[in-house]
């Protein structure tokens, strides 16, 4: 026997780190001039949005992931909440680059933009104009309004490469913010931690030894009641390098691979997951707490409850803000168990060998 924790961003922010995309965005909004002026501007109001955008493109902590999200992200704007690695997948499906690179390659071919529409310039003539001002130097002075009478072909390796730049830049920023909060709450961080994991037993399973597979990029405890609790970040963490991305599975575009999180636990030399759990022959149950469970991280959930056969899986959330949150967890659960596994989600709840718990916080916070 065993017990397996499987830990999102909601483990966190109970244990009292300001750990939400949104608190990020907030912070760029405190911290970077430029952000806080981009957060109050319209993209459609071009010739404001066009002041900010000049400002903006020379600060090499500015990415065009950040334009990215401020253009199409309509939430950022009143809340600064945006999920970030939904953007990023829906941008591949929907070839939004594909499109962009065929747009600069038109202009180095002939001088002019193929589309001069209002809805184009918001969506596209920004991204386009950032990418060559940083990275296709050689053919814009200050792109894309002036240029040199020179042509050039931009590969889609190049294009990808600089967005695979780009998005490191994006996470190293991350990676600055959310180590602010660590130093925060240093004080109190590592026993709340302890807290909620002693919750979660309580409320589920006590069997050992203790396993924990989080999807932050925190540390977590290395004791729990006594035992030693072996833990992994699934995609890196701030002793590493935090990443993002989207599900290799979901993923039709192959050209974007590298944009997969399993492709980048790869070619980050990261321990696979089956290396933490080494005894192939024990049963586990799992107890997943604090995870949105979208599809970006399928991949993993499948590996992990491949693992189980006939242990409990224990789906816990917690209620806050006066709302009652346990539909939400069967949705969300439901969703992902049939896609993963073969189960019919509702016999495996009949059989007891899923349950949906919920788990009060020794100290609940209002938002999640």
């Amino acid at each position: 026997m065993g017990t397996i924790f499987i830990l999102g961003n909601g483990f966190d922010i109970q244990c009292g780190l300001e750990s939400r995309y949104s608190d990020f965005f907030r912070w760029c909004g405190l911290t970077y001039p430029w952000y806080k002026q981009a957060a109050s501007i319209d993209p459609k109001n071009e010739q404001v949005f066009d002041t900010f955008y000049r400002v903006a493109a020379e600060k090499p902590e500015f990415t065009v992931w950040d334009l990215y999200f401020l253009i199409h992200s309509e939430r950022i704007k009143s809340d600064f909440w945006c999920d970030v690695e939904s953007e990023i997948s829906d941008s591949i499906k929907m070839d939004y680059w594909k499109d962009l690179l065929a747009e600069i390659n038109y202009f180095f071919a002939n001088h002019s933009w193929r589309n001069t529409n209002s809805e184009w310039r918001v969506k596209k003539w920004y991204c386009a104009g950032l990418l060559m001002r940083k990275y296709f130097p050689d053919d814009f002075s200050q792109a894309p309004r002036i240029y040199v009478n020179r042509s050039r072909v931009i590969s889609k390796k190049e294009l990808i490469l600089v967005l695979r730049k780009e998005l490191t830049i994006f996470e190293d920023r991350f990676a600055l913010y959310l180590s602010s909060e660590v130093d925060r709450t240093k004080n109190e961080y590592p026993g709340k931690q302890r807290l909620m994991l002693e919750q979660l037993v309580d409320s589920t399973v006590r069997e050992k030894p203790f396993y924990a597979f989080s999807f932050n990029y925190t540390d977590t405890l290395d004791l729990l009641e006594g035992n030693i609790l072996l833990s992994q970040n699934v995609h890196g963490s701030l002793k590493t390098h935090p990443i993002f991305g989207i599900s290799s599975k979901s993923n039709d575009n192959e050209d974007y691979n590298q944009f997969s999180k399993s492709n980048r636990r790869l070619e980050n030399d990261m321990p696979v997951i089956s290396r933490l759990v080494q005894d192939r022959d024990k049963d586990f149950h799992v107890i997943f707490y604090g995870l949105s469970l979208n599809e970006a991280d399928y991949d993993y959930y499948k590996i992990i409850l491949d693992s189980v056969k006939k242990n409990t899986i224990f789906f816990c959330y917690s209620n806050y803000g006066g709302v009652n949150r346990k539909q939400d967890s069967i949705n969300s659960a439901k969703k992902m168990i049939e896609k993963v596994t073969d189960w019919d989600f509702y016999e495996q709840v009949e059989r007891e060998k899923i349950k949906i718990v919920e788990v009060i916080s020794p100290f609940l916070q209002d938002k999640v």
